[in-house]
């Protein structure tokens, strides 16, 4: 019995060991920065376009997409895709007219894209709210 419950103690030890290594090389500890807006360049949309497609693969990833206000306050809207859920956090306490909240929500993993002739829009679903929202549009 007692070798027994070191190997479960070893097995266990190695489970716990393994996690937190694939948590840390999975889900990146900073977020690649996304301009959006005036600000965004080919390559903001080239990263956009990056992590849309490792979304569709299911492929860990996560980026911070900043949206300036009118004013030029950043919102700031991160998305990480982790173990099949699109974790979504939403902060506008840089805003100096608006919520001053920060909202986390888990979305369906699907980035719906909508062809507009010119553009691409790139909207979330299966948030725990109604509708759709865009986070993203980009020239084609």
């Amino acid at each position: 019995m007692k070798g027994l419950t070191e190997k479960l103690w070893i097995l266990l030890a190695a489970l716990l060991f393994a996690g937190t290594m694939l948590d840390s090389v999975a889900v990146p500890k900073e977020l690649s920065v996304v301009d959006y807006g005036a600000l965004n360049t080919p390559a903001d949309d080239r990263r956009f376009r990056e992590f849309a497609e490792r979304v569709e693969n299911w492929e860990a990833d996560g980026i911070r997409i900043v949206s300036p206000t009118a004013e030029g306050d950043p919102i700031y809207l991160d998305l990480v895709y982790w173990r099949g859920e699109l974790h979504v956090r939403l902060d506008t306490t840089e805003d100096a007219f608006g919520p001053d909240k920060i909202i986390e929500l888990t979305c369906s993993p699907k980035l719906q894209q909508l062809d507009f002739g010119k553009a691409y829009e790139y909207r979330l679903s299966g948030c725990m709210y109604p509708g759709t929202f865009t986070v993203y549009i980009m020239p084609k």
